[in-house]
């Protein structure tokens, strides 16, 4: 089985569009894919088509400038976050892969992108995804997980892409504390 589904989602400070290949497979795991998003030249989009595995992409990706990987990590966390709850809560766990389009425009966080993949996911998966994840004075909750969601216009992944050969190792520990510290109050 195969639903495809595209999201468009916008209130006042972000706007995302976000397109799912939802597919069951064989083996019991999540298997992400990211699709080279606008950000990807032509050059970049052939080298990650002619990639034989999702893992062998991912690598070519973490090669790749940031913006090539703007808001995979709020889409993982929250598809992440939604296939555990699956695990835990099923009799019988069937393997998902999700092939991924995000197309974000400013204002766009990664916990918003985070909240949509994981609603998507729950609800492909038959969960009521409202009472798993939500929006809650003014912020989005994954109650069922202690790691910390992403948080802000760039995750920390992406941060330290960038930050990494313009800065010094103790302003990139400096901004991590700041970062981790952040994540610690989002969650209050």
């Amino acid at each position: 089985m195969t639903f495809m589904k595209k999201v468009i989602e916008h209130n006042n400070t972000y706007r995302v569009e976000i397109e799912f290949d939802f597919k069951y497979t064989d083996q019991s795991k999540l298997e992400v894919c990211f699709l080279p998003n606008n950000f990807c030249s032509e050059d970049e989009k052939k080298m990650l088509s002619q990639c034989k595995t999702i893992e062998e992409r991912n690598k070519l990706y973490d090669e790749m400038p940031w913006e090539t990987i703007s808001f995979h990590e709020g889409a993982a966390f929250g598809l992440n976050y939604a296939y555990n709850y699956y695990k835990e809560n099923s009799s019988k766990v069937r393997g998902v892969r999700i092939d991924i389009y995000i197309k974000c425009y400013s204002g766009t966080t990664e916990e918003a992108v985070a909240f949509i993949c994981a609603k998507e996911l729950l609800d492909f998966l038959g969960f009521e995804s409202e009472k798993i994840v939500y929006y809650l004075n003014e912020k989005y909750r994954f109650p069922y997980t202690k790691e910390f969601p992403p948080i802000g216009l760039h995750g920390i992944k992406t941060m330290i892409k960038i930050l990494k050969g313009r800065t010094t190792n103790a302003e990139l520990e400096k901004f991590l504390s700041y970062y981790i510290n952040k994540q610690k109050e989002y969650l209050k």
